[in-house]
């Protein structure tokens, strides 16, 4: 499998040992698009809203509500509840996926949401239309934010009280953020910790993770992926990785020494006479 980019030939050789090379071919690898939803709209608090839903530009787009297909155009009216997703294609052919964004049935005030689960570590954007004044409450507890959108990290029961500029208020059903523990990968070695230069090992991550990626040295490695990686070089090695909870989590570090070759001489010049028969002592530094 080819995982960098550059240009690429192939040698044969047939059995009398005569040698040909085939042209070259160039791989050039691209990004694959990561599209971001975004939430437009809203009109008057006590009556029918709507939400529009774009992203930024792209070829193609497929947009999806529980998991069924509805449009294809750039933008969406989400009128109905559910889990939307949207898929796209950029101009080099490339396909990526959204996350889902959660539209909660919740009457005239819905609490929008990228996830629900709550990995270690992070926050989870919450909110809702645009209308007046905000009030946030965690399980049934007032909170300080007062703001059409809000950061949350901690679990709990979350809902949002809208007051808008005519007196009508509205409230939501309240959100269920659950917590989840973040992933956390162990590394084994396959061959030595410490070689010699020109040899290599192997470092391989726990599998079942949907995606990898190693670093050396507190730097990403390019094109190093995959749940193994073939190592030639010093460093101080971990692996970062996603989890089907879409959490994300380090291994431990992994210590590599690499020693290098000895510098070996000999104490002669590079061309000796000596007669058949006698001996000649050959001394390496």
């Amino acid at each position: 499998a080819v995982t960098l980019d550059g240009k690429y030939l192939v040698e044969s050789a047939d059995d009398n040992g005569c040698r040909a090379s085939s042209g070259s071919i160039e791989i050039k690898r691209f990004e694959l698009p990561q599209p971001v939803i975004d939430v437009e709209g809203g009109s008057s608090l006590c009556s029918e809203h709507k939400l529009i839903l774009r992203s930024e530009a792209f070829a193609s787009y497929q947009w999806f509500r529980n998991d069924s297909l509805i449009t294809q155009a750039d933008s969406l009216i989400a009128e109905m509840p559910g889990a939307y997703m949207l898929k796209v294609k950029s101009d080099n052919g490339c396909a990526g996926s959204s996350s889902e964004l959660l539209l909660a049935d919740n009457g005239n005030v819905p609490i929008i949401f990228s996830r629900k689960l709550l990995c270690s570590g992070e926050s989870v954007i919450l909110k809702t239309i645009p209308a007046g004044h905000y009030q946030w409450f965690r399980n049934e507890v007032e909170l300080s934010e007062t703001s059409r959108e809000i950061m949350v990290d901690k679990p709990g029961s979350y809902t949002v009280k809208i007051t808008s500029g005519d007196g009508c208020v509205k409230s939501s059903e309240p959100i269920e953020i659950i917590a989840v523990l973040a992933p956390e990968p162990k590394v084994h070695i396959a061959g030595l910790s410490r070689f010699c230069e020109g040899d290599r090992n192997k470092l391989i991550a726990d599998a079942g993770f949907e995606k990898y990626q190693w670093y050396r040295d507190g730097q990403s490695i390019s094109a190093a992926n995959y749940q193994a990686f073939i190592n030639q070089s010093n460093g101080s090695f971990k692996v970062e990785v996603l989890d089907n909870n879409g959490c994300r989590g380090f291994s431990p570090e992994q210590a590599v020494i690499v020693d290098p070759l000895p510098d070996v001489d000999l104490h002669s010049p590079s061309f000796v006479k000596a007669c058949a028969g006698d001996p000649l002592l050959l001394e390496a530094k």
